[in-house]
């Protein structure tokens, strides 16, 4: 799986991170990816409130 890229936005909002993780880790198992590729570039990240 790849979230993101050069054009891509991603905003994760309080409180969705364990949404995202169950929804990655469905995705995983349903379709038998193999890993997950989080390409964050500049335009992608906001500056403020960025968790690591």
């Amino acid at each position: 799986i790849s979230l993101g890229g050069a054009d891509a936005h991603i905003e994760l909002k309080t409180g969705d991170e364990d949404k995202l993780k169950d929804e990655i880790i469905r995705l995983v198992e349903v379709y038998g990816f193999d890993g997950l590729d989080i390409d964050l570039e500049q335009a992608a990240i906001g500056a403020a409130n960025n968790k690591t």
